[in-house]
């Protein structure tokens, strides 16, 4: 028959086992750790363009809808891209078009600011950085905008006819 103290010592792990086992925790977590921070940084300059993508949709669905000129103009140095109207249908507003759905309530992105996509920058073929869309869907000018984070880029074409597209 058992004692309960021999019970107990076998139930047990011993100081050693427990080491062993946090030892190899740690390992793991290091690990995942570092895939995860590398992951999300080559993911960074794919977010950009995306963004980017949404907002030369939307200046092209603005001007298209409502007849008066919407652009979207890019700002390499301060890594900034926003998009501004003609809502009296002669000369551009003086700030961003007006949208409750961004923070800030200004079709703008700065991503020195934002956390998600800090440290990105755009660069523009030509050095453009206006893109008028006309009424009907035309772009003025065609280029292609590449969004770059450590060793990840990401290209967006922006033709003259046509639907902006990410390659």
């Amino acid at each position: 028959m058992s004692t309960p103290a021999a019970i107990r010592s076998r139930r047990a792990f011993s100081a050693m086992e427990l080491m062993i086992v946090i030892t190899i925790l740690s390992i793991v977590s290091v690990i995942g750790i570092d895939t995860i921070a590398s992951f999300e940084a080559n993911q960074r300059a794919d977010r950009a363009c995306r963004e980017a993508l949404a907002f030369f949709r939307f200046a092209r669905h603005l001007a298209m809808t409502t007849g008066k000129t919407a652009e979207v103009r890019i700002t390499p140095a301060s890594s900034t891209f926003a998009v501004y109207w003609m809502s009296n249908g002669s000369s551009y507003d003086a700030t961003p078009y007006p949208q409750s759905m961004v923070a800030g309530g200004q079709m703008i992105i700065n991503m020195s600011t934002e956390r998600e996509l800090l440290g990105t920058t755009l660069s523009a073929t030509g050095g453009a950085t206006d893109f008028a869309f006309g009424p009907l869907g035309s772009c003025s000018t065609a280029a292609t905008i590449t969004f770059s984070y450590g060793h990840s880029s990401k290209t967006l074409v922006v033709p003259q006819v046509g639907d902006p597209q990410i390659q």
